[in-house]
């Protein structure tokens, strides 16, 4: 239901950031209605009104939920539960995906799966926000009292109930995986596809959707292994090819569209391919990803470094003129007020008429990352040459990597 949801949530925003609440119906995604709920901010965002709620989750609310303060619903239902997360909303600015369990008896866990939509009156603010949550109850082998927990928090291999949503679906995903049902691989690319619309409405420099598309990308192609001729259709169907030297290129195409900046694509192919050279799982690759110095740059590099290291080939001429430019002294600080990425830049900018000496910086430009890397090279060839010539001049011989 949530791939839908986040498909129909997405036609409706068109260009803007929001889609208007009066477009809304909820009854255009099969099996939604029942587990639905909407909070309305107008009257008091630190305590929003419940709206709406599906007869799914009214049940648990005693039928009284709908009309109330949200501090009014029951403490401990799963409207409760759920809805006090929209906070998450508001600070992303964007929709808001998530799973988590917790304990509902001393050998029961409850499985929760959800998804936070913003919604607009007339503007560009949120008013509303549109939710969708299910759940199913699992039975544990031991007694657990541990308070609720991220599903993604605990370790995937511990059969307790720590990391028993994670089982579930690694156990599901190895049972599909089995079916080798084309559907099932269809589905997981649409999943895929969801994710990365949902990253073109995010902030362009939002790691989040970035990192959440990508897991999906990363699961799908253990899924696409273990079903080769399934793989093989979908690949027909896009003009794709697979490749045994870089097996995560097709599949980065399928999910992100063979038109996505080619620079882009191959960064997540390497990054992808990286976890999978460092034995991670699904499951455990965005934790990965975050955990890595440099993030998913960092990961490139890694990836890189280890194809140069077993071809004993030459250094990569992109990677080798970063690296000689993190060793140049800066000229000066500027503040960077919308929090990029770790990498390089370009700045715009022109000397000023009125203060001679100063620089106005007028825009970053790093959209284009083709064009980036591009100045880098040039950059770094500059830096290269003068350092030569400071090295001739000086009696001194130049490294060869220079």
């Amino acid at each position: 239901m949530a791939p839908q949801l986040m498909e129909y949530w997405a036609r409706l925003c068109g260009p803007e950031p929001y889609p208007r609440i009066n477009g809304f119906d909820v009854e255009a995604v099969p099996g939604f209605g029942p587990h639905a709920f909407m909070l309305d901010l107008g009257h008091d965002p630190e305590d929003p009104l419940v709206r709406h709620l599906g007869q799914g989750l009214s049940v648990e609310c005693a039928r009284t939920g709908a009309g109330r303060k949200l501090s009014e619903v029951p403490h401990g239902s799963l409207l409760a539960r759920v809805a006090n997360r929209y906070r998450e909303v508001l600070d992303s600015k964007g929709p808001s995906e998530f799973e988590y369990e917790y304990a509902s008896g001393p050998d029961r866990m409850t499985l929760c799966r959800g998804l936070l939509l913003p919604f607009t009156a007339e503007g560009k603010t949120i008013d509303y926000i549109v939710g969708a949550v299910t759940s199913r109850v699992v039975e544990v082998d031991a007694p657990y009292a541990g308070a609720e927990t991220p599903a993604r928090d605990g370790p995937a291999q511990a059969r307790d109930a720590r990391g028993l949503l994670a089982v579930v679906e690694t156990e599901v995903a190895r049972d599909q995986a089995r079916g080798k049902s084309p559907d099932t691989l269809r589905q997981s690319l649409r999943d895929c596809r969801t994710a990365v619309r949902r990253l073109a409405a995010a902030d362009s420099r939002s790691h989040k959707a970035l990192y959440a598309a990508l897991e999906r990308v990363y699961a799908f192609h253990f899924r696409a292994e273990d079903d080769p001729e399934a793989f093989g259709q979908l690949l027909a169907a896009a003009g794709l090819k697979s490749q045994v030297r870089a097996p995560f290129i097709p599949v980065v195409k399928l999910a992100f569209g063979s038109g996505y900046e080619k620079t882009r694509l191959s960064e997540y192919a390497a990054a992808l391919s990286y976890a999978k050279r460092c034995g991670r799982t699904p499951i455990d690759f965005k934790s990965f990803l975050e955990s890595q110095q440099g993030g998913l740059k960092g990961c490139v590099r890694a990836e890189r470094a280890a194809r140069r290291a077993a071809s004993n080939g030459p250094k990569d001429t992109a990677e080798h003129a970063k690296d000689l430019l993190h060793t140049v002294d800066s000229l000066g600080l500027i503040t960077d007020v919308e929090g990029g990425a770790d990498g390089f830049v370009l700045i715009l900018g022109r000397r000023s008429v009125g203060r001679p000496g100063v620089i106005e910086v007028l825009r970053i430009l790093d959209e284009l990352p083709s064009v980036v890397d591009a100045a880098v090279g040039r950059a770094a060839r500059t830096i290269s040459r003068e350092r030569r010539g400071l090295a001739t001049s000086s009696g001194t011989v130049p490294k060869s990597s220079e």
